[in-house]
């Protein structure tokens, strides 16, 4: 009998034993099999954008050769396919009995696809060429660390490079426009000190490299080992004022001009140079009789530091008025007699990137009476910063919207893909991207 339980204290031990190694196998392979599912992600995002570009320039160069006569009326409809920069594209080009022309394309790159659509009635229309200033926030909240790691400031940089590129492959096609981007960064010091710049101005012409390489450095260490471009607060006016003169300047009278304005946040510091008399006197007869003389909260705790009058919605603050301002200024809207002929596109681009952890730097719950006070009041920044936003955009109109918001650094690099494919098509012609046919 001793024997016997000797014998069946081994088994259960073994038993264990065995159990244990498998278990630590299955772990060792749910966690393999995720490291490979987060490296087919990666790749798969990779492959997409290379998509994107690779079909959206195709489209635009048969939109071309068709209208150059390359391709006959009585040949439609066409059917053809190739391979390009390591992708699949195929096309087809057709036309409906009495409708528009058709051109469909699609690049598939590693099984990553993207589609164009373009449609438009006999011959292509030419556009102007464009000039646009990217206005970018580089104030504190953007180098705020993510839950992946990341910051805000690593997504903008991506998406703007996006960016530069759709327009980079557009303006290099045959007998297309020369498009020029100027880059304006915005923000202050603690002491108040504007260190907005335009650190790639349209004088420099179309070098996309360098506009991309000081895209890049936005965020990194210096020569002198300070980081670059990485200030305190957010002076929306400031950013927009210095693209005004930027464009006013340099732009050319035949170019369309746009404004690509990003924030992530609510404008908290004033217009800090004003030249002009006639905008002084508007702004000190507007949103409560006075101009700022220092910096709004970044939190409003109660509704009285707001102005009376305060744009946006008459429930603004002075820094957010004065950035609306700038910006119905640049539209042209602005009826107070000045010699001004301003006409420039704005699209806003707004990052709701206030994180909860900013709670606990701020001091509102004693003006709300309530534990939640300072949660109450992140809410009000983010619904002020919003509102600010799409008042600085261009209205929306019924086949264009020029406001943008979202809580998410992932979507920002394809609402700039959409902004740039939407300010390169030429009039007379719809291209848009479509849901590829599944395989």
């Amino acid at each position: 009998m001793k024997k016997n339980r000797k014998t069946s204290g081994g088994f259960s031990i073994l038993l264990v034993v065995l159990v244990v190694a498998a278990m630590l196998a299955l772990v060792l392979y749910v966690l393999q099999a995720n490291s490979v599912l987060q490296a087919r992600r990666a790749s798969q995002t990779y492959f997409s954008q290379a998509a994107f570009f690779i079909a959206e320039g195709a489209i635009y160069r048969t939109v071309d050769q068709y209208a150059n006569g390359q391709f006959a009326p009585n040949s439609l409809p066409i059917a053809d396919s190739w391979e390009e920069n390591g992708a699949i594209i195929k096309r087809a080009i057709y036309q409906d009995e009495n409708g528009p022309i058709i051109i469909e394309i699609t690049a598939n790159v590693k099984g990553s696809k993207r589609k164009f659509m373009a449609s438009f009635e006999g011959e292509q229309a030419t556009r102007a060429p464009i000039e646009v200033a990217m206005i970018i926030d580089v104030s504190g909240s953007m180098y705020l660390e993510l839950e992946d790691g990341n910051y805000p400031i690593d997504y903008i940089k991506q998406a703007a490079v996006n960016f530069v590129e759709i327009i980079e492959e557009i303006s290099e096609e045959p007998g297309g426009p020369t498009d020029r981007i100027s880059l304006v960064v915005y923000g202050d010091l603690v002491d108040g000190t504007d260190k907005t710049a335009v650190i790639h101005p349209l004088s420099a012409g179309d070098n996309y490299d360098e506009i991309t390489d000081l895209i890049e450095s936005i965020g990194t260490i210096g020569p002198d080992g300070e980081e670059l471009f990485h200030y305190r607060n957010t002076p929306s006016a400031n950013g927009i004022a210095a693209a005004i003169e930027e464009l006013d300047r340099h732009g050319r009278a035949s170019a369309d001009k746009y404004f690509i304005f990003f924030s992530d946040g609510m404008a908290n510091r004033p217009l800090a140079n004003i030249a002009d008399s006639n905008i002084e006197s508007l702004i000190t007869t507007s949103c409560g009789g006075k101009r700022c003389s220092r910096g709004c909260p970044d939190f409003p705790c109660f509704d009285a530091v707001r102005g009376v009058g305060c744009k946006p919605y008459d429930g603004g603050s002075c820094c957010t008025h004065d950035a609306v301002l700038q910006a119905e200024l640049a539209r042209g809207e602005l009826e107070i007699g000045i010699p001004y002929d301003y006409d420039f596109t704005i699209f806003s681009i707004f990052l709701e990137n206030i994180p909860p952890s900013w709670s606990d730097f701020i001091e509102c719950n004693s003006d709300y009476g309530d534990p939640a006070g300072n949660e109450k009041a992140i809410e009000m920044a983010i619904k002020l910063g919003r509102e600010t936003m799409e008042a600085i955009a261009n209205p929306p109109t019924a086949d264009q919207e020029y406001f943008f918001s979202t809580d998410s650094v992932d979507e920002l690099t394809p609402i700039f893909e959409q902004i740039a494919t939407t300010i390169t098509t030429p009039g007379g012609i719809s291209i848009i991207e479509v849901a590829p046919e599944p395989d």
